[in-house]
């Protein structure tokens, strides 16, 4: 993907997130445990916005 940031930040709504050289596309998260999530379905029980750092 394309951007850039500090290593962490969510760059925009479709989660693209800096890393140390350029961004990525997040396609499926996991919270401590739990399972992976696509990111649509994550989303729909976390709030994850433009501009939050996560790790």
């Amino acid at each position: 993907a394309v951007g850039n940031g500090m290593a962490g930040r969510v760059l925009d709504d479709s989660l693209v997130v800096a890393c140390g050289d350029g961004a990525v596309r997040l396609e499926e998260l996991q919270r401590a445990g739990g399972r992976a999530l696509p990111v649509t379905d994550f989303q729909r029980g976390a709030k994850v916005e433009k501009g939050m750092m996560i790790s």
